[in-house]
């Protein structure tokens, strides 16, 4: 039976665009949505319940920064190196085409501590959606790809829908997802690095970002380190400045690790 709780998503309209699979990573981009979600240590036992209420806690203020559609090593290296800089752990998921492009990349983000979440093989959504079967298919075949590049045998069972998990279109889905041991989450603040054609300027994303963030007391950060992303390298800074300032602390989602 699915836990998950209903979101209040991003008010917001994005263009769906998707990665070919002829094509190399250099042109996949994310849109948005959100969802609900606590804090287990380890991904064994993580539950969709518990994930949930990330999204509910109350007091200190938390911070989860996650990157979707990576990694891209003109864009992910200098994300990784501002985030050091920073001492923040940060969530990434990955989509297997740019997993197997760029494995040293991925190695980087997971020796430095960083968690990564399934975020499919091909992010291409006409693939994905036709079936739920072949969304898990999608999601097994990525979760290998990490598993023989990372030389682990532990599960990454976090997944995050290309373009989100909400609308009943996508019960199915959700459904086949849990019933399969996999956990999903969607976000609750985002800096609209993916809300259309044109990219947004630093500023911009700082303004969308402090937008978004309002209100919520545990903020699920969605941006991207997908190809052309150069304005989200350069807005990172002022973003972990602004949520530091509003109190945040940073964590790595459950079960990223």
């Amino acid at each position: 039976m699915e836990t998950a709780v209903t979101p209040s998503p991003v008010n917001t309209k994005i263009p769906i665009e998707t990665l070919k699979p002829s094509s190399t990573p250099e042109a996949s981009q994310s849109p948005v949505n959100d969802d609900n979600g606590d804090l287990p240590a380890v991904s064994d036992v993580l539950t969709q319940e518990l994930l949930n209420k990330v999204y509910k806690q109350e007091g200190e203020k938390v911070a989860y920064l996650t990157f979707d559609d990576g990694p891209t090593p003109r864009f992910t290296n200098p994300i990784l190196d501002i985030l050091k800089e920073e001492n923040i752990k940060a969530t990434f998921f990955t989509i297997g085409t740019s997993v197997e492009h760029y494995p040293d990349t991925l190695r980087r983000i997971y020796e430095e501590g960083h968690g990564i979440g399934n975020h499919t093989y091909s992010h291409v959504f006409k693939n994905l959606y036709s079936d739920p079967d072949n969304f898990l298919e999608e999601l097994y075949k990525n979760e290998k790809v990490l598993q023989v590049i990372l030389d682990t045998d532990r599960p990454f069972r976090l997944v995050r829908f290309p373009g989100g998990s909400f609308g009943k279109k996508m019960e199915p889905y959700r459904k086949a997802v849990n019933d399969a041991g996999f956990v999903y989450t969607d976000w609750n603040c985002i800096s609209g690095d993916a809300e259309s054609v044109k990219a947004k300027s630093p500023k911009e994303l700082l303004v969308r970002l402090k937008e978004t963030a309002y209100g919520h007391s545990s903020l699920v950060v969605l941006m991207h380190d997908a190809p052309n992303k150069e304005n989200t390298v350069k807005a990172l800074p002022s973003i972990i400045e602004f949520l530091r300032s509003e109190g945040c602390r940073f964590e790595l989602l459950p079960g990223s690790r």
